[in-house]
Order: structure tokens, then sequence, then C-alpha cells
């Protein structure tokens, strides 16, 4: 993908600096051309890389938005599991101050 960019860029170079002259200043229409189907591949190539690169980050988001989505599940199972290990301790403390009361009875 990297390599594309920069070949195209640099054939883009190349053929700007090498464009023929006429003798009155202007750059042949072979050269015109050339320079613009490079250019035209040149932006292909580029509208390609955007596309490759935006599926890419779309991918990306929609790992990050499911692993955010697990997150968030976990928390409420963990959550959950708290409130009953504080209701198994308060019956555990509740059991053990009536078994206190029963021996000092």
């Amino acid at each position: 993908m990297y390599t594309n960019r920069v070949g195209s860029a640099a054939k883009v170079e190349s053929s700007s600096a090498s464009a023929e002259k006429n003798r009155d200043g202007t750059i042949s229409s072979q050269n015109q051309d050339s320079n613009l189907k490079t250019l035209l591949e040149f932006k292909k190539t580029l509208l390609e890389e955007q596309k490759s690169g935006e599926k890419i980050i779309e991918g990306l988001n929609k790992k990050i938005e499911d692993t955010k989505r697990q997150i968030d599940e976990g928390r409420i199972l963990l959550e959950d599991l708290r409130v009953k290990l504080k209701e198994i301790n308060e019956q555990k403390d509740l059991q053990g101050r009536r078994t206190q009361v029963s021996v000092e009875i």
C-alpha cells in the first residue's frame, strides 16, 4: 500500500520534471496526457487506500464498541455478585449474633 503511493508520487514528480517543452515554452500535448494519466492513477490509488483505511477504522471502532459492551456487562454482573455477597455476609452476621445471644442466656 505505502509503496504504491510513494511510487505514484515519484512518477508524478519525474513526469513533471522531465516534461519536454516546445519552442514556444509550452508543454507538449503528449506529456500533458502522460502527466494527466499518472495523476489519475495516483488519485485512483489514493482513493482505494482511503477506502481501505476507512474499512479498517470501522472494524476497529466496532471492536471497541463490542469491548465496551462486554465491560459494561461485566460491571453489571460484578455489581450483582457484590450485592449477593453483601446479603450473605449480613445473614451470617445476623446468625452469629443470634448464636452469641443464645450462648449468653
